[in-house]
């Protein structure tokens, strides 16, 4: 679609953990550029939605909650322990909540726009076709919580 872009920044780089003057190799991250409002400064920052590739290694295979894990712990982490790091956006996992949270999670505030709820199903580990990527929003865009119903029903059974 329209709104699915292919971000190349080349200033924006990982580093590793155990030796954070050395760079990680490849990474393909999904995910959402928004623009975050701190102190009334504009900032972009990149919220990952999923780790496919890290050090030029396949995670596909590996369930989501464990990509986002290792996404949290090899790139976002030390990045945030260099201090003084110019890169051009910040980067941050983006949350994942259970279903039975998803009410309050609409009440959160949150620095930056949102499109409502993304739900994700996690019956199925790694990517697959039957993963359940929906979004539900607040003004009423998107599909409507009885769609929603219908299709966590369908990915359940």
């Amino acid at each position: 679609s329209a709104s699915d872009t292919i971000l190349n920044v080349p200033k924006l780089h990982f580093y590793k953990r155990k030796s954070p003057s050395d760079r990680l190799g490849s990474c393909l991250c999904t995910g959402e550029l928004v623009m975050d409002v701190a102190h009334g400064v504009k900032r972009p920052r990149f919220l990952i939605g999923d780790l496919l590739v890290m050090n030029k290694t396949c995670l596909r295979k590996l369930p989501r909650r464990d990509r986002l894990h290792t996404a949290q712990k090899e790139l976002v982490d030390p990045r945030r322990a260099l201090k003084g790091d110019k890169a051009p956006l910040s980067v941050r996992v983006k949350q994942l909540f259970p279903m039975s949270k998803w009410q309050k999670v609409l009440g959160l505030k949150v620095s930056h726009r949102t499109k409502g709820l993304v739900f994700i199903s996690s019956v199925f580990p790694g990517s697959s076709e039957t993963d359940a990527d929906m979004t539900w929003t607040k003004d009423g865009d998107g599909v409507t919580e009885s769609d929603l119903v219908v299709a966590m029903a369908k990915h359940t059974r």
